[in-house]
């Protein structure tokens, strides 16, 4: 189970930073280049849990 953790932490951590939430320490830039970018990285992180999930099936 603590490969799903890893996993959550890094989509969490991708959804979180996109939010313009009040508790973070710094002012999100708010771009469409910005949200992009997150797309970018969440769509690249799909095969990395379709690989996690078949690891631990196994």
């Amino acid at each position: 189970m603590n490969s799903w953790a890893g996993a959550g932490c890094a989509v969490g951590g991708g959804l979180i930073s996109v939010l313009p939430l009040p508790l973070l320490p710094f002012q999100l830039e708010q771009t469409l280049l910005h949200y992009a970018l997150h797309a970018i990285y969440a769509m690249l992180q799909i095969p990395l849990l379709i690989v996690l999930a078949r690891q631990i099936r196994l």
